[in-house]
């Protein structure tokens, strides 16, 4: 999935942008198989409805966010796979802006007829680890009016709207994890991805 002129886009893009579209970047085998595992732990009831903040300050509230998740592990393999895929980006980055990447995670974000995420940042205020944010869209034929879509404003003016992502299967979006305000806008169906992060190492 990661050929290095993507890498390098990304690379160039993060640099000139701050964030990086690449749509069909994953091939449908990819993308069906994650689908079907997302939908796989759906069933055993793994998905949870997601949280906000950290630690002491971590709670739900379903008027910011109301998508479930579930985080990936390396037990099965498509899930390893995608693992290895952020390895493989924080090591470019690593190499290509000195970035200090120690880490990284990711879970499937399952958004039901209706759900949404209010605009937000994806490191916390007072600290936080997250340096790259990325978003792996896994819905086939996904329909113009079906909503969903990732509301990317730019970076250092929240106010202005960047660019609007659509969540069709394939689609890859790198973004910086401490300057990019985005939203998920309402979707009328059920909407999957997965959402990873790229982390540097913290002090406790």
């Amino acid at each position: 999935m990661l050929e290095p002129s993507v890498l390098a886009r990304i690379t160039d893009d993060l640099v000139a942008h701050g964030y990086s579209i690449h749509p069909d970047l994953a091939s449908p085998a990819r993308c069906a198989a994650l689908r079907e595992r997302a939908l796989e732990r759906e069933r055993q009831g793994e998905l949870r409805l997601a949280a906000i903040g950290r630690a002491e300050e971590r709670h739900i509230d379903p008027e910011v966010r109301s998508d479930r998740i579930a985080w990936l592990g390396r037990e099965a393999p498509i899930e390893a796979e995608h693992l290895g895929a952020l390895d493989e980006l924080a090591g470019h980055l690593c190499r290509e802006l000195y970035l200090g990447l120690r880490d990284h995670e990711a879970h499937f974000a399952l958004f039901g007829p209706g759900a949404f995420y209010r605009r937000h940042l994806d490191r916390f205020r007072r600290r936080g680890a997250r340096v790259i944010s990325t978003v792996l869209y896994l819905n086939e034929a996904w329909p113009a009016d079906a909503g969903g879509e990732l509301r990317i404003f730019e970076p250092g003016r929240p106010e202005h709207v960047a660019a609007e992502v659509s969540p069709r299967a394939g689609t890859l979006v790198v973004f910086l994890s401490d300057r990019v305000w985005h939203e998920v806008l309402p979707t009328a169906r059920t909407r999957l991805s997965v959402a990873g992060w790229l982390r540097e190492a913290t002090l406790l």
